[in-house]
């Protein structure tokens, strides 16, 4: 019987220190490459939020929203977008105040921005 338990926790602690199936994969943080660039860092810093302009043509959709591209579900209906802001597809940074007003479209809240800058590739 002595024999037996010697053997069982013999291989137990064989299989718990030699065995590398349950061992996490080594991470090399010295070559990882950050995506996000330093300029991208100071924008959030300051409180910007990233976004894409979106156009709609259909009737009952605001024309312009923007929409968060940490969350492409989330849309802001901006009141106050400037015309040169005013292009499908456009990256910007922003910041922005949310409105207590009725939404003018289903997809989007409105909000008033405070401020808006294209963002630079």
């Amino acid at each position: 019987m002595k024999l037996i338990k010697t053997i069982v926790l013999g291989f137990t602690c064989f299989l718990f220190f030699f065995c590398n199936s349950t061992k996490e994969p080594k991470m090399d943080f010295e070559n990882v490459v950050n995506v996000e660039s330093q300029p991208d860092q100071k924008m959030k810093a300051e409180g910007y939020v990233l976004g894409t302009i979106l156009y709609s043509e259909v009737e009952g959709d605001c024309p312009y929203v923007i929409q968060l591209v940490s969350d492409p579900n989330t849309m802001f209906d901006p009141i106050d977008l400037p015309e040169d802001h005013k292009a499908n597809g456009q990256k910007v940074w922003f910041t922005f105040h949310p409105l207590r007003m009725k939404n003018r479209c289903d997809k989007a809240n409105p909000v008033s921005l405070d401020k808006i800058v294209i963002k630079d590739d």
